[in-house]
């Protein structure tokens, strides 16, 4: 949820700020994703019953990582399609660890602790989203504000690619392509440090998800009705 939601945020204002496009016109493009990551959370479990959930859980994060990596290689400031493959492996990826992960930790958890075990996972996706869209998001700042220098902004220079947008309309006319142009390159150097981020981030994630899930069995929920006792399991 870390990468999934800090970095659909981002993905809304490049469509709109960078590329040009109106809110309605973002906004379906953003949904063209869909389309593949729909079929994505079945496929997932189909997976899982052939190589478990474990080997899904890495492979989405992995995946996920990959779409990173194509956002921070391709995205310019004219570019629509490596966007979208970018944000479908994404968010293809997250969706099929995030199922899996929802599935193994509710069915490993004691039946009398179900509900706190989704709340606690309820709780932890809208903290991984807020510090998604918080560190992404001041990466992608950071990044603006040191790049976007000498680019024909009158006084204080700019601190968001709004605030550039809208102070460039208030340069001659000669000077506001540049200093716009200049303003969307830097919206875009931060969004490619951003997505290298992210991609660590998702990396550092399968990594631990390899060493914590390493071994662990499946709990069993079956139920026993002849009387006789489960066999532990070690």
């Amino acid at each position: 949820m870390f990468a999934m939601l800090g970095n659909s945020i981002l993905m809304t204002q490049y469509l709109q700020s960078v590329l040009g496009y109106s809110p309605l016109r973002a906004a379906l493009w953003s949904l063209a994703p869909t389309v593949v990551v729909g079929a994505v959370a079945p496929l997932a479990a189909v997976a899982a019953n052939r190589a478990g959930r474990p080997a899904v859980i890495v492979a989405g994060l992995l995946v996920g990582a990959a779409g990173f990596v194509v956002l921070a290689s391709s995205t310019g400031i004219h570019t629509l399609l490596p966007v979208l493959v970018g944000a479908t492996l994404l968010a293809a990826g997250i969706v099929a660890a995030t199922s899996m992960i929802a599935d193994y930790v509710v069915g490993v958890a004691p039946a009398d602790r179900a509900g706190a075990t989704s709340g606690l996972l309820e709780t932890t996706s809208e903290l991984g989203g807020a510090l998604g869209i918080a560190v992404l998001g001041s990466i992608v700042n950071v990044v603006f504000r040191t790049n976007l220098t000498d680019a024909g902004f009158d006084g204080e220079q700019p601190r968001t690619l709004t605030g550039a947008l809208a102070a460039a309309h208030h340069l001659p006319a000669d000077r506001a392509g540049t200093a716009i142009d200049a303003a969307r390159v830097a919206f875009v150097d931060g969004l490619t440090a951003a997505a290298w981020a992210g991609a660590a981030a998702l990396v550092l994630t399968a990594a631990l998800a390899v060493w914590g899930l390493r071994d662990r069995p499946q709990k069993r929920t079956d139920s026993v009705d002849d009387g006789v006792a489960p066999a532990t399991h070690h």
